[in-house]
């Protein structure tokens, strides 16, 4: 009984290595998936709101975070480009509001034929408020104010 199961299973798999499929033919693409390049312009970052409320604060540093990530990248797409961001937490503070920005990036290029992908994020607390506006760049909490960590005035 041995025999014939090993003899079944030795059948099998001669008979597969016997038939014979015809090799996938070849072809030469004459398209190229990195024959374009895109030249992005920088993107300007907006101006602080001249009337400063939730909703305003919030468009600013939306704004802002994506002109500066937008700007960074630039240099690296070649042919693919996007960045998003949103507002996860905002604070009101007695002077203004602290608002925490994330986000990502994505951008493509192409090295010896082959399309690549990047795939970054961005993180930032702003504060913000009719006279200033302060950025602090991957803070380690939501709810840092750049004021007291070290933030950038950035408008």
């Amino acid at each position: 009984m041995r025999r014939r199961a090993a003899l079944l299973c030795l059948c099998l798999v001669l008979a597969g290595c016997s038939s014979s499929t015809p090799a996938p033919e070849t072809t030469t693409a004459t398209d190229s998936p990195c024959s374009t390049t895109v030249e992005y312009e920088h993107r300007p970052v907006p101006d602080l709101p001249s009337n400063v409320t939730r909703e305003t604060a919030i468009a600013f540093a939306e704004r802002h975070a994506e002109a500066l990530a937008w700007n960074d990248s630039v240099r690296s797409a070649e042919f693919g480009l996007s960045v998003t961001s949103d507002t996860s937490v905002v604070n009101r503070t007695p002077d203004g509001f602290v608002i925490h920005v994330t986000g990502g990036v994505t951008f493509r290029g192409c090295t010896d034929g082959s399309v690549w992908v990047a795939d970054g994020g961005l993180a930032a607390n702003y504060f913000v408020n009719e006279t200033t506006a302060i950025r602090l760049d991957q803070p380690q909490n939501t709810t840092d104010d750049p004021r007291e960590h070290g933030g950038e005035v950035v408008a």
